[in-house]
């Protein structure tokens, strides 16, 4: 008996017991979430020699506290989401 094919993140696959095996290639979504994730890092990789302590300081100064707050659960969020893909990479 032919196994079941499971689909992954980009593909859909057909169930092998009945038919011949293909995937269709499907569009990844790009969320709004997705777009601010690579607009950030953009911002955060363009320029090697920014001075993030400075760009830290002027956050906290000149924009108000909910903007840390929110800078700080994206830091936490990552963080463990690093976490977790290190993990996946070491097979644990």
């Amino acid at each position: 008996m032919l196994p079941i094919l499971r689909s992954t993140y980009f593909f859909d696959t057909i169930d092998l017991r009945r038919t011949m095996t293909y995937s269709v290639r499907k569009k990844p979504e790009m969320t709004n979430e997705i777009r601010v994730a690579n607009r950030l890092a953009k911002l955060l990789n363009e320029d090697m020699g920014l001075n993030l302590e400075a760009v830290g300081f002027h956050l906290v100064r000149n924009n108000p506290v909910i903007s840390y707050r929110r800078l700080e659960v994206l830091s936490l969020m990552a963080g463990e989401e690093y976490d977790r893909l290190m993990e996946e990479m070491k097979g644990n």
